[in-house]
């Protein structure tokens, strides 16, 4: 043909006309089929090119999509038999099991591949006598090619069999099964046995169409499975084969989390959501798993129900950094007293993880109380847009009372939304939250967060975690209860909002004065620009004067004893925003005029000394003073 093709013209591809006129049939689907499509490219670049086929009712299946790489031609286009041709069968045809897909393989494609789409879409009942169109565009410039030969292979129908089966869910004795139907699907069976079974020796059940449940299987079994179709006394051929494992058959449950009795959170990655009974959100993670109802809210990623459906789920949404590249959330359990039961179904759940930048989830295990986690399950990336369920086996922790947690790590975009559901335990008892409580210290200064709590069954803090808490600023090490506090500052060290406004009494000096002299008594402030105003009492009383020192009124003492006149002091700042929490004392002594008599008047003869201190004079007012001696003339 040397038929030559665009270079970079998605835009405006090439379509090249089929016209059929000999095909074994007159309508797709009922009695006759689509069996292969033949073709020979010369081309530079194979990875440049995508083709479709167009059937004359205007459905189009996807032939190959940029397959090759860097590599040359479909088929060999130097071949002028044209018989080394690129054939894309039918996955109904005989032994297509065997043949290998078209992505998985390398140019120059000689031989027998299948499609990238599925020829069974063209079975539509349409008469494949008329013109079918090849569509071929290059989607990158700088390499040309030619078409060099096509056709197309139609085939009888006797009984097309059920192609693409797939497993949706495994439980005990069941298997959900999909697939697409080949020419009755009404008269659907299956063969099933162990793996490598020879058909034929199998056990066999009468299906329907799909979707569809097959039950009476075998817990914890490994099968295989083969799917055909009863078209009137002909049978199809066999399905490629399937396998799957079916789970272990729990005992009755005996702690069940569902979360259709939670309350839903808002659908914001960091959004807060309180749980209530056997499982919470931490809070020294970066994101909580939240409670929703129905799809998440982002497209091609999270389940759009909960499972079985129409209740509630938990999920980790994946729209927003917090909750992307690694970021975790971490969903605790209560305290657990392990009850095993000898088999592996002592706890499952549902999971749901799909989207294309799907991170991992983990389900752990600690036996000290949060310390060390040891890993009983974990899955990574994208498994599919359905609901999984997993048992685990507790066998070796019967007995012991542990905590688990399930960690989610989200992946490198908003596409990994990841669900829960359905965490089941099947003899374990729930003992609560654990009686020792630990805060979460992030400035490892001793004393932790008070809403960031972790309550453990045993064992020290876990990691990261203190026995004291009341800090009220966890990310400044200098700021914790029982800190230095500057009073007054803006900043409250010791994490007592109440004495931020409260100054210490400022230190005061006494005086001692004689009476009718003037004393002065002085305080002292403690904080720049402090302020001492000067009361006649230590709470209310009058203000007597404002300043760092202050001189009492003068006071005649007329009694024997010395007087004790007290006043207090305090000091205010900032326009007495803060004040002292107490009044400081400042005594004035003042003692009384001394009254000195004597009723000694000794006669000493000249030259001979006296002892003056050896007179007894009286202080007739107790001023408590010392004596001086004077004399008026020499004796």
């Amino acid at each position: 043909m040397n038929l030559a093709l665009g270079d970079n013209n998605c835009d405006n591809p090439d379509l090249i006309p089929i016209l059929v006129g000999n095909a074994p049939g007159s309508q797709l689907g009922v009695d006759v089929y689509l069996r292969e499509v033949r073709f020979i490219i010369r081309h530079q670049w194979d990875a440049d090119l995508n083709l479709f086929l167009r059937s004359p009712s205007g459905v189009e299946v996807e032939l190959s999509t940029d397959n090759g790489e860097a590599d040359d031609h479909y088929g060999n286009p130097d071949d002028s038999t044209c018989l080394q041709y690129t054939a894309l069968v039918a996955h109904t045809t005989p032994g297509a099991c065997s043949v290998s897909p078209i992505e998985a393989a390398q140019a120059p494609f000689i031989g027998s591949f299948l499609p990238e789409g599925n020829f069974s879409d063209f079975n539509d009942g349409t008469d494949p006598n008329q013109e079918w169109v090849l569509r071929i565009c290059d989607d990158a410039d700088q390499h040309v090619g030619a078409l060099e030969f096509v056709e197309l292979v139609f085939e009888p129908i006797q009984c097309l069999p059920p192609t693409f089966v797939e497993v949706l869910s495994v439980d005990s004795t069941l298997v959900e099964l999909d697939w697409t139907p080949g020419s009755n699907c009404s008269n659907t069976f299956a063969e099933y046995g162990p793996p490598g079974f020879t058909p034929g020796t199998g056990q066999t059940a009468a299906l329907g169409c799909p979707p569809f449940l097959l039950n009476g299987l075998a817990p914890s079994t490994a099968y295989e499975l083969y799917l055909w179709e009863d078209c009137g006394g002909n049978l199809s051929s066999l399905s490629c084969p399937v396998t799957f494992q079916t789970l272990c058959s729990p005992p009755p449950a005996t702690l069940v989390e569902d979360f259709n009795t939670q309350t839903t959170c808002p659908t914001l990655c960091g959004q807060t959501c309180e749980l209530t009974g056997t499982w919470w959100n931490a809070r020294h993670d970066q994101a909580d798993w939240l409670v929703h109802q129905g799809s998440t809210t982002s497209a091609q990623t999270g389940p759009s129900d909960d499972f079985p459906g129409g209740g509630r789920y938990i999920y980790l949404e994946g729209s927003g950094s917090a909750c992307q590249n690694g970021n975790e959330a971490l969903l605790l359990s209560n305290c657990i007293r392990v009850v095993a039961s000898g088999d592996s179904c002592d706890l499952s759940f549902n999971y749901h993880l799909f989207g294309s930048q799907m991170g991992s989830l983990h389900l752990e295990i600690s036996t000290d109380g949060g310390s060390n986690w040891t890993t009983l399950w974990s899955i990574a990336g994208d498994q599919g847009d359905l609901w999984h369920k997993q048992f685990i086996d507790l066998d070796a922790y019967d007995g012991d009372t542990v905590l688990f947690r399930f960690r989610a790590q989200g992946g490198n975009g908003f596409r990994t939304d990841m669900a829960l559901d359905n965490i089941v335990f099947y003899g374990s008892q729930d003992l609560g939250p654990g009686d020792s409580v630990y805060y979460f210290d992030a400035d490892q200064d001793g004393f932790g967060n008070s809403a960031i709590v972790f309550r453990n069954c045993g064992g020290g803090p876990p990691p990261g975690f203190v026995a004291a808490g009341g800090d009220c600023q966890d990310d400044v090490p200098w700021i914790f209860p029982g800190a230095p506090e500057g009073p007054c500052d803006g900043f409250d060290m010791n994490c007592d909002p109440d004495d931020e406004y409260i100054l210490p009494p400022p230190p005061t000096q006494n005086d001692t004065v004689c009476s009718g002299t003037t004393g002065t008594l002085s305080a002292t402030p403690l904080t720049f620009g402090g302020t001492i105003h000067w009361y006649d009492a230590p709470t209310g009383g009058n203000l007597l004067h404002i300043g760092n020192t202050f001189q009492p009124p003068v006071v005649d003492s007329v009694v024997a004893q010395p007087v004790e006149v007290s006043y207090f002091a305090e000091e205010s700042n900032f326009g007495g925003m803060c004040s002292s929490g107490a009044r400081a004392e400042a005594r004035l002594v003042v003692f009384p005029t001394p009254d000195l008599s004597s009723d000694e008047l000794p006669m000493i003869c000249p030259n001979t000394p006296l002892d003056l201190s050896l007179l007894k004079i009286l202080d007739h007012s107790s001023a408590g003073g010392t004596l001086q001696f004077y004399h008026a003339g020499t004796p």
